[in-house]
């Protein structure tokens, strides 16, 4: 994935493919330093972030999940009429892994698409 060779020894890695990993660190060996060559592995897993299947409630507002968040991270759905000029609807700031967005304007329009995406 990289190497870092100076501190503070601060990778970031974009694009993973959805799956498991075990993350190792390890150092070169350097004259007069004692630390130990590697550390144990952190296993991580990467997950999309994925909007479920909607639904619409009795009141008519439209509804869907959305899955693969992070406790903490700043969520902003955005909708659209056309695929092409995206407005923020909504900010969600996850507490858990996944959580239901209400859209009551939805019926407002004769078709509305979605998509969320996670601030850093």
């Amino acid at each position: 994935m990289g190497t870092v060779v100076d501190p503070p020894y601060r990778l970031v890695v974009t694009n993973l493919v959805d799956g498991s990993y075990d993350l190792v660190v390890t150092q070169q060996s350097k004259p007069f330093y004692r630390a130990p060559s590697h550390c144990e592995p952190v296993h991580i897993t990467v997950v999309p972030l994925a909007l479920g299947p909607p639904t619409v409630t009795s009141a008519g507002a439209f509804q869907f999940g959305i899955f693969g968040n992070f406790a903490g991270k700043t969520n902003v759905i955005e909708a659209s009429t056309d695929l092409i000029d995206w407005q923020p609807v909504g900010t969600n700031v996850a507490t858990a892994n996944s959580f239901l967005y209400l859209d009551t304007d939805a019926t407002n329009f004769s078709r509305r698409f979605y998509r969320v995406q996670m601030l850093r």
